[in-house]
């Protein structure tokens, strides 16, 4: 042993094995040849094994309870008997951090990604459909070949009064006034499914005809687009639900107009009947 090196060597299997042993915190060896060194580094208590500046492995890293069943000379059933598995891409200098499924030789895996400002679970291929599943079916499904999403039960939106303040009756004018100004529209999306003819509302147009006071700022909502160069544009929305609450405003309006003539009619047939 000698400045707390011991070696052990094996002639007829021709390896050579070191093992350091000091107090020193930060060891290492260095390979002729090489401008890189081998070195155990403690690191936030955390032992790292370094070559040059890549961290191989670290005790936190090193998965425990990993359990393997079913294996074959390619494939395994794998089970981890952890809290927690942590992808941290940022140590390897990305700023995206995936989880890949490979289900086909040459294919593009579909995947879990996270980055900064996003988490999205992407699946390139458009055969695909997208699906929550539970005990009692599919709640959630995007099926393939289109932007479509079909939900399995009813979707509600909050709408407790403890989460409202300065709750007010909403102007019938306003909600007339859009009723008039705004016409639905036939179209054809120029992204997916370009030969359907469709039916609804221009953004644009309904967001032009919003009260100028900012009353009903949830109707037409913003959301990021991405382009075909890949950059972002902020596109606009319709929250069609929330129409509904216009629609029942002018119902009511008219009901109670209709009401009237009936009243009006009424009281009329009866003085000309005397």
């Amino acid at each position: 042993v000698s400045q707390g090196i011991s070696k052990v060597s094996s002639a007829s299997l021709g390896t050579v094995a070191l093992s350091l042993d000091t107090s020193s915190q930060h060891s290492h060896l260095k390979f002729t040849g090489s401008t890189k060194t081998l070195r155990n580094v403690t690191n936030n208590s955390v032992d790292e094994l370094t070559w040059g500046t890549d961290v191989l492995a670290t005790v936190a890293q090193v998965p425990i309870n990993i359990v393997q069943t079913n294996q074959t000379a390619n494939t395994a059933n794998t089970s981890f008997s952890n809290t927690s598995i942590s992808i941290a891409s940022h140590t390897r200098g990305s700023s995206q951090a995936k989880l890949n499924f490979e289900y086909a030789s040459g294919t593009t895996p579909h995947m879990i990604f996270a980055e900064v400002g996003a988490f999205c679970f992407y699946a390139p291929h458009a055969s695909t459909t997208m699906s929550w599943l539970n005990g009692y079916g599919y709640a959630l499904q995007a099926p393939a070949g289109g932007l479509n999403v079909v939900v399995g039960g009813s979707l509600s939106q909050n709408s407790d009064e403890r989460l409202k303040e300065d709750i007010q009756d909403v102007d019938t004018a306003m909600c007339t006034q859009l009723v008039n100004a705004v016409s639905a529209r036939t179209y054809r999306r120029k992204d997916i499914e370009q030969t359907k003819t469709r039916i609804g509302f221009v953004s644009q147009e309904l967001l032009a005809n919003l009260p100028s006071g900012g009353e009903f700022q949830n109707i037409v909502l913003g959301y990021p687009h991405k382009e075909e160069d890949g950059n972002e544009t902020e596109y606009l929305g319709v929250d069609y639900a929330r129409l509904t609450c216009v629609l029942w405003t002018v119902v009511k309006s008219l009901q109670r107009r209709v009401e009237a003539l009936e009243g009006t009619k009424t009281r009329a047939s009866k003085k000309t009947s005397k």
